[in-house]
């Protein structure tokens, strides 16, 4: 809308309402992003800031964003004590109090005055701007158009410039997720995919669109999405805010709240793939974000892009590493604006080509995370630090890299990995095993906040590439159809093997998963649980007595696991059935031993109770009360006696 400010013309941009929430704050001065207080400005004065160089004005009134180019510092200051005098003036009990603060080479004060307003909010405001106008028509430049979202993205990025730690932050666990691809012959519809999500426990899956009938199966399901900009819609986003801002509205804004999406990938290995895009994809980044901001949706969605690994070169040792020169006029915008935002670098990383295009240079034990004897780790001979598998120094390597161009502390998420489970002729090592153990150990090493020997303990979450096995693509060898960890019916390619790694792709739907106890959980807890599966949970325990086949090993991990495992069957392996006051965990392992045959064993469905007594979950309202003893042949059937007598009332 335009009007007229002090006599100059403008565009009015809306400000964002958590910017005024006081209803002390009606207008103010700035000249400079905020700072704390005025030692700080005393401070960073003598240090930073040149007084003689002309800066920005920006003026906050009435809900609107104004900046004026080439503001000399004098003048700026004679204006805002002007400002505070009438400001002050006005409020005869609230007076009006400029707060001061300059950083870099920019003033900001903010007038905090609820009284020099009438009633309305605005009665008496045009008499204050009406005085501050003959002051700002003596000698101020031609005002210059300027919109909010580029105000508030400038001022991240000066708060995010500031001196910090050059660790990425410990926020939040590393999670796994799993793209989803859909070159397949009879894709499964939306709602089958959503419903094979939700049975594997995957919570976090990347699309490489943005398909309006998945993103409507997601919604309510909780599930975290990242969609994407196909590579062939860059050139118009990166060239258009307009176009970028119609993309947002269609594929985003009417599909959240309802839909859990957080990330945008902007293209995929975009200076690989389309390198002729590659001058506007900093511009795409920019203006998918700036759609976002004026949604209030920047702090909820990130925005990033994927990039090929192949970007780094000289990637071992990692300390060593670099990106493609030929790259930074793009690599370094788009660090910042990563780093202006608390976005992300995506990074898809596949030590499977490492390893295969390294003539046996690498060992295929290092590519699949298997362990190395210390004479066998690559060690970098700059920081001496020990690498036990090509993955993490693929990631140390884009660290590095990144700390090459100054920026060192943006998080790394590794937007595609995997293994090919089937290949040609050519491709001897794409074989189930090998995708099974790459897949499974990846899984296990990021669940585990493992980290990297660079950044250790800090999360670098990971999508497996890939959910199907994309069996309609037409190039590329054999094994570019065979990344999947399902095929088109649901079946798993291959079962992981994730003992301890939770529910989360526990991926075979055969039946074969089994229900055991954690690893290093509370001892009263677990005998807690293992009291009520024999007693009110009705598993039938003889099968651990003195002399039967799964008494040995006599110890309440062994015991709690069959009487866990028996329940979960006995229950058809139900949702929230094996949990037990979360001392149980859903595993593909077979946990038979010798003639001990567990329940589901070889794809036995076991039998569903006849009972409706559900096994205790950490959600329960119970209280947790535990007996100190733990199964053994000549307890076994007095406990039972005994523990639904006094356990009835603990976990019912």
């Amino acid at each position: 809308m335009e009007r007229d400010f002090m006599g100059l013309n403008f565009k009015e941009e809306a400000i964002e309402a958590d910017l005024l929430k006081s209803s002390a704050v009606e207008w103010s001065l700035s000249y400079g992003p905020e700072a704390p207080n005025i030692r700080q400005l005393e401070e960073e004065n003598q240090q930073n800031i040149n007084l003689s160089k002309a800066a920005q004005l920006t003026i906050f009134y009435k809900g609107t964003v104004n900046v004026f180019d080439d503001m000399s510092p004098e003048k700026a200051q004679s204006i805002m004590l002007f400002a505070g005098n009438i400001a002050g003036a006005q409020a005869q009990t609230h007076a009006a109090t400029p707060k001061t603060t300059v950083v870099g080479e920019h003033i900001n004060t903010t007038l905090l005055s609820s009284s020099s307003l009438g009633p309305s909010g605005t009665r008496d405001a045009p008499n204050v701007m009406s005085s501050l106008r003959r002051v700002m028509q003596s000698d101020v430049p031609q005002m210059r158009e300027a919109s909010l979202v580029r105000f508030l993205e400038k001022r991240r990025e000066r708060i995010s410039n500031k001196p910090g730690s050059s660790t990425p932050a410990k926020k939040d666990d590393a999670f796994v997720g799993v793209n989803i691809g859909t070159s397949v012959t009879d894709m499964p519809n939306p709602t089958q995919v959503v419903a094979l999500l939700k049975a594997q426990q995957i919570r976090h899956v990347r699309l490489y669109d943005a398909d309006a009938a998945m993103l409507t199966a997601l919604a309510g399901s909780g599930i975290r999405v990242t969609v994407s900009v196909p590579n062939q819609q860059l050139l118009a986003i990166g060239q258009s805010n307009a176009t970028a801002a119609n993309w947002v509205a269609r594929n985003i804004l009417i599909h959240v709240p309802a839909t859990n999406i957080t990330a945008i990938s902007v293209g995929s290995e975009v200076l690989t793939a389309i390198p002729n895009a590659a001058p506007v994809l900093v511009s795409a980044l920019k203006f998918i974000h700036a759609a976002l901001i004026a949604a209030r949706l920047d702090s909820r969605i990130k925005v990033s892009t994927a990039h090929s690994s192949s970007i780094i070169l000289d990637s071992f040792p990692p300390s060593q590493a670099f990106f493609n020169r030929t790259w930074d006029p793009v690599m370094v915008p788009l660090l910042d604006f990563l780093r202006s935002t608390g976005s992300y670098l995506m990074l898809n990383v596949y030590p499977y080509y490492d390893y295969s295009r390294s003539h046996n240079a690498i060992p295929l034990d290092y590519a699949l995370f298997r362990p190395l004897p210390p004479n066998k780790e690559a060690v970098d001979s700059n920081t001496l630090l020990h690498y036990t598998n090509v993955f993490d120094a693929v990631v140390d390597a884009a660290y590095f890299a990144m700390s090459y161009l100054n920026f060192t502390n943006i998080p790394i998420v590794v937007t595609e990995s995997g293994w090919p489970s089937k290949g040609g002729p050519d491709e001897p090592d794409t074989t189930p095993d090998n995708a099974n153990t790459y897949n499974s150990n990846l899984i296990k090493h990021v669940l585990n906040n493992t980290g990297t020997p660079k950044h250790p303990g800090v999360a670098v979450s990971t999508f497996i590439y890939e959910l199907y096995n994309e069996d309609s693509r037409t190039t590329g060898a054999v094994s570019e159809k065979n990344w999947g960890l399902f095929d088109v019916n649901g079946e798993p390619v291959y079962v992981l093997k994730l003992t301890g790694s939770g529910t989360m792709l526990a991926n075979d739907t055969a039946n074969q998963t089994y229900c055991v106890a954690k690893d290093g959980v509370d001892r009263k807890t677990l005998q807690a649980a293992l009291d009520w599966a024999c007693g009110p949970g009705k598993v039938d325990c003889s099968g651990m007595g003195q002399g039967a086949a799964c008494y040995e090993p006599d110890t309440v991990v062994a015991h709690a696991t069959y009487a866990f495992d028996a329940y979960y069957h006995g229950m058809a392996m139900a949702e929230g059935t094996c949990d037990f006051k979360g001392v149980a965990t859903v595993t593909t392992t077979d946990p038979s031993h010798g003639d001990c045959i567990f329940p589901g064993s070889n794809g036995s469905k076991g039998t569903f109770m006849n009972n409706t007594i559900l096994a205790p979950s950490l959600n329960s309202t119970s209280s947790g009360i535990s007996l100190g003893f733990h199964i053994n042949s000549s307890s076994i059937y007095v406990m039972r006696i005994v523990t639904v007598l006094l356990l009835s009332a603990v976990f019912l």
